[in-house]
C-alpha cells in the first residue's frame, strides 16, 4: 500500500485501508480525540468490512438513531461500530468489527478535512476496494448473506433488524 490521491468529492466519506506503525490502541486513541472535536472517524478490521455501503450505511443509521436519541452508544462513532458489526453489544461490535491489527485496517471518515488529521498517524492507505468475490465471502462468512448480487441491500436490512430485536 502506498499513500495516494483520494477519490472523493469534498464534503463526502473517505473510506480506506490502511497500516500504521502505532499501536492500534494509540491510533484508536487519535480517532477519538479527532471525532470528539471534529467529526466522525472510526478503525474497523479490514477483513471484517464487505465494501463503502456496510460502513456508509452504518454512519447514516447512526446519525438518525443519534437525532432520534435512539442511540446505545455515547458517541457516533461507536454508534457507527455498532451498526457496523450488527449487534447492540458495545464488546461484540468491538471483537467482531474493531480494528486490531495496526498493519491492516479500514478508517472510515465522514469528511476529506476528518480523515487529513488522521492521515499524519498513517504509513499507508489507498481507497478501499474490495472485489465483488471478497465482498461476498466477508458477506457470507460474517455477516451470513449468501445473495452475492445484493449485498448492499441485505446488509442494510440486517443492521436495522439489529435495533429491532431487544
Amino acid at each position: 500500500m502506498r499513500k495516494s490521491e483520494l477519490n472523493v468529492k469534498e464534503g463526502g466519506a473517505v473510506v480506506v485501508r490502511a497500516s500504521t506503525d502505532l499501536e492500534v490502541e494509540e491510533l484508536l486513541e487519535r480517532a477519538r480525540e479527532i471525532s470528539a472535536e471534529d467529526g466522525v472517524i472510526q478503525l474497523f478490521d479490514a477483513d471484517k468490512v464487505v465494501n463503502k455501503t456496510h460502513l456508509i450505511g452504518a454512519f447514516v443509521n447512526a446519525a438518525r438513531t443519534m437525532e432520534s436519541d435512539e442511540n446505545i452508544a455515547k458517541d457516533h462513532a461507536l454508534e457507527m461500530l455498532l451498526f457496523a458489526g450488527m449487534t447492540r453489544q458495545i464488546g461484540d461490535a468491538i471483537k467482531g468489527v474493531g480494528a486490531k491489527d495496526a498493519r491492516d485496517f479500514v478508517v472510515f471518515a465522514d469528511s476529506p478535512a476528518t480523515f487529513r488529521k488522521l492521515s499524519k498517524h498513517l504509513k499507508d492507505y489507498e481507497d478501499f476496494r474490495p472485489s465483488r468475490a471478497e465482498q461476498a465471502k466477508r458477506a457470507r462468512r460474517h455477516f451470513g448473506i449468501k445473495d452475492a448480487d445484493n449485498i448492499g441491500a441485505q446488509m442494510l436490512q440486517k443492521m436495522a433488524v439489529t435495533r429491532l430485536i431487544d
